[in-house]
């Protein structure tokens, strides 16, 4: 996720023969993330014993993919296989999201709501920062920090009081690093 929101500032860490890359990484790592939020979820599926629903969820994922494949790869090139593939796995946990809820599996430790907060959070903030393109302008760091500001803020707002009041001790250790930062 960093990978998105620092990307203006990743062109003094990124070696010239490797720029292309830049264009790919940061994707596919927010696919991954995907694959690992959705196998959070896929418990409830077998807990329920419905797992006749997992290939169904997967064709329709793998259907999106090459879809995407297939109209972003000839207009983009290679950043377009890579958001094909963030497609279709964001369209993997949507739908067992939607699954879970309107089956009505109990998740593990998870909340639908905050779960489609956070997912549809870090969905628009990675549509800000594509748009970006690969330059040292203003406008790009701006953007990269408002984005992160935005998920970080969406991800304190689904937190209950209880976490809030354990997250309480380490923003106050924090705080004199953000006076040491502003001097």
């Amino acid at each position: 996720m960093l990978a998105t929101f620092l990307k203006p500032f990743s062109r003094y860490f990124v070696d010239p023969d490797f720029s292309d890359a830049k264009n790919i990484v940061g994707v596919i790592a927010k696919a991954q993330f995907l694959i690992g939020l959705w196998t959070m979820l896929l418990p409830a599926t077998y807990f329920a014993g419905q797992t006749y629903w997992v290939p169904v969820l997967q064709f329709i994922s793998a259907f999106i993919t090459v879809a995407g494949h297939i109209v972003l790869i000839p207009s983009i090139g290679a950043q377009g296989a890579g958001i094909a593939v963030v497609l279709g796995c964001l369209s993997l946990v949507s739908l067992q999201l939607l699954l879970n809820y309107a089956k009505g599996f109990k998740l593990c430790l998870i909340e639908f709501q905050r779960m489609f907060t956070l997912t549809l959070s870090l969905s628009l903030s990675i549509c800000f920062v594509i748009t970006l393109e690969f330059d040292n302008s203003l406008n790009n760091y701006i953007i990269g920090a408002v984005s992160l500001i935005f998920y970080v803020s969406s991800c304190f707002s689904v937190l209950n009081e209880r976490e809030r009041a354990a997250m309480r001790p380490l923003m106050k250790k924090l705080a004199p690093l953000q006076v040491q930062l502003s001097n």
